[in-house]
């Protein structure tokens, strides 16, 4: 599979090697005492409760005051493992295919940023299960064959994410940062596979959400057959325009509710819009991990 926007460009990787301090806030962000395993610790504020976490660490003084559960919050120098995750399904695929090569660029992109900070990174491409698994990588010469892998054609039906993530999670020992790049419209596998990473000190889910404003918005008008990328189901529908805002008033709630579970969750999301220049959305992306990173250590 040919792409525009692979191979990244060398400028844009210099850009990302002078950038690669603020890969920590995506790789690494803040973790409770709980996660710790001897590592050195500074304390760093606190964030909200959430289920799971050691109730050790809730901040009972702060309760008191503020009649809200929070648990302190520690930056930590260790190890972590990156898998990456790149959604390969027909809904990513189909067309002109630019949801996956932006999400493969993305993933590039953080594979990238991995090796520099000397991270073990394992990218993956799944639909109905695991398509292929590359890695675990460690050396930055390892790029470019992570980048060949993502240029290949790969494709798949359905999106179950969980069954592509849970094999993963049982080999891969240390403690782990899981990044996956999809455009969300299979919301209950997503969801599952969050809470199914944050078992056993998993820590970390960030979801990089490939966004096409045509996904949110599309044009319906007249009489249209529609198509369900995922599941190859067809549905000849009559539509005006009051039928069209509704339709796309469902698709943003749909939106909507996929992003506060994840958030609720504990999974950070951030959006990587088509139409846009990439290597300034991803740019962009880095700062508002640092930004989200920082917020969630006030209080």
């Amino acid at each position: 599979m040919t792409s525009p926007l692979l191979p990244l460009r060398g400028r844009f990787l210099e850009q990302l090697g002078a950038a690669s301090q603020l890969a920590w806030s995506l790789f690494h962000g803040r973790h409770t005492q709980l996660a710790l395993t001897g590592a050195p610790a500074e304390f760093e504020g606190h964030r909200g409760y959430l289920p799971g976490d050691d109730t050790r660490w809730i901040d009972w003084n702060l309760y008191a005051r503020l009649e809200e559960l929070h648990v302190k919050v520690f930056s930590v120098e260790e190890e972590v493992e990156l898998l990456i995750l790149v959604d390969a399904s027909p809904s990513m695929t189909t067309g002109t295919g630019l949801k996956y090569r932006t999400a493969a660029a993305a993933a590039a992109a953080t594979a990238y940023l991995g090796l520099l900070n000397a991270h073990a990174v394992t990218v993956v491409r799944y639909a109905g299960g695991v398509l292929d698994i590359d890695g675990p990588h460690r050396p930055l010469e390892s790029y470019t064959a992570i980048v060949r892998r993502l240029l290949s054609p790969a494709a798949g039906k359905g999106t179950d994410l969980r069954a592509s993530l849970e094999p993963l999670l049982h080999r891969l020992r240390r403690p782990l940062t899981v990044i996956v790049a999809s455009d969300g419209f299979q919301e209950a596998p997503l969801e599952q596979a969050a809470i199914a990473a944050r078992d056993g000190a998993r820590r970390r889910v960030t979801w990089l959400r490939i966004l096409d404003p045509a996904d949110i918005a599309p044009r319906l008008r007249g009489q249209l057959l529609l198509a369900d990328a995922e599941t190859d189901r067809t549905r000849l529908l009559l539509t005006d325009r009051d039928l069209e805002t509704r339709l796309h008033a469902r698709i943003a709630a749909h939106f909507e509710a996929l992003s506060r579970t994840l958030r609720n969750a504990g999974v950070e999301v951030f959006e990587v819009p088509l139409g846009q220049p990439f290597e300034e959305s991803y740019l962009r992306l880095l700062h508002a991990a640092r930004a989200a990173d920082g917020a969630a250590a006030r209080v």
